[in-house]
């Protein structure tokens, strides 16, 4: 496998991940049952049965749903971040190997592609069962993106620094 596959191969893979996950219907991925039991009388429970939440047309009341489906869907929220922050991260670092290109132009090109994908799979999700589409998590996967250009170019920076420090006659070369 030449060597432009295999940098392709991890924001693939990480891509492949979210689709089958959305491609799952919501019943199949709630977590309110065992969430409800571990929340049961701890005061984190008290305090997500207290909250609303109004995210677009969809408001979850924790007086009328309860704590678990706060919980549940902050969770939700959260793992968008997340897979979006992998899959930023990864593609920024597939596009500045592969193209050799500056970094911010190689941010830019992620946070595109990332936003992009995230439009498609929210369109996606259409299609499949208990599901719906939300401009609203496009937003958030594209900041979920950001997060990981942004660790990356956080390591990176880190990496050149430690690179400095050490003398030229030890450095390993290529």
């Amino acid at each position: 496998m030449n060597r432009p596959v295999r940098l392709l191969c991890i924001p693939i893979a990480v891509m492949l991940m979210i689709f089958l996950f959305s491609s799952q219907s919501y019943e199949r991925q709630s977590i309110k049952e065992p969430l409800s039991e571990w929340l049961r009388g701890s005061s984190v429970s008290r305090h997500l049965s207290q909250m609303t939440i109004h995210y677009g047309t969809l408001t979850i009341d924790g007086r009328t749903e309860g704590s678990a489906a706060i919980a549940e869907f902050l969770l939700r929220k959260l793992a968008h971040l997340i897979e979006y922050a992998i899959l930023g991260l990864c593609l920024a670092w597939a596009v500045i190997t592969l193209f050799k290109t500056s970094f911010s132009s190689a941010a830019l090109a992620s946070l595109l592609l990332c936003t992009v994908y995230a439009a498609l799979d929210e369109y996606h999700q259409i299609f499949v069962k208990d599901r719906g589409s939300r401009p609203q998590d496009v937003l958030l996967d594209a900041a979920g993106a950001l997060i990981g250009i942004a660790v990356y170019a956080g390591w990176k920076g880190y990496k050149s620094r430690r690179i400095r420090k050490i003398p030229p006659a030890k450095r390993r070369l290529p």
